[in-house]
């Protein structure tokens, strides 16, 4: 059991920062649809506060 957490840490050490960019930029994707629809949803509350006044 010792022997391989060994080699698994060591893999995960060097690739840590690989992993950890490709980490950041699928977070940021999946934030774009996010905030995409939260910027629509605010623009569609201001059209209909226009016309509705």
């Amino acid at each position: 059991m010792i022997i391989p957490k060994n080699k698994n840490f060591q893999k995960n050490e060097t690739s840590r920062t690989k992993d950890d960019e490709i980490k950041e930029k699928s977070v940021i994707r999946s934030m774009i649809p996010i905030i995409g629809t939260i910027v629509v949803l605010i623009v569609a509350i201001g059209i209909t506060d226009i016309f509705f006044k």
